[in-house]
């Protein structure tokens, strides 16, 4: 099997007047996960990385707790969804308290 048909979806940044960022951010789940996924993420991170920023994408960098959590970002809704070693969402109220220090990159503009 190969890559095809890669195309550009979108480009931003390299122009003083369309900058885009990546950010390296920590932070730490709770212990009832909201089938869904954590709402108003962007918001959650306004603090850290700006209040004026949209979110691109967000990609996991490691894998701390004792609950696997692959942690997704919704883009449309801006949520941040967890899913478990299977691959499906993480059920209604899981304790996630054990993830501490969840490493995200988010590329934002």
């Amino acid at each position: 099997m190969a890559i095809t048909n890669v195309a550009i979806a979108s480009q931003s940044g390299g122009a003083p007047g369309n900058p885009e960022y990546t950010d390296i951010v920590t932070l730490n789940l709770d212990n009832s996960y909201v089938t869904g996924g954590y709402a108003n993420f962007n918001a959650s991170v306004a603090p850290v990385i700006g209040p004026d920023r949209t979110i691109m994408g967000v990609t996991q960098n490691n894998y701390p707790g004792t609950t696997k959590c692959e942690a997704k970002y919704d883009r449309t809704n801006d949520k941040l969804v967890c899913y478990d070693a299977a691959f499906a969402e993480i059920a209604n109220g899981v304790d996630l308290i054990s993830v501490v220090g969840l490493e995200l990159v988010i590329t934002s503009k």
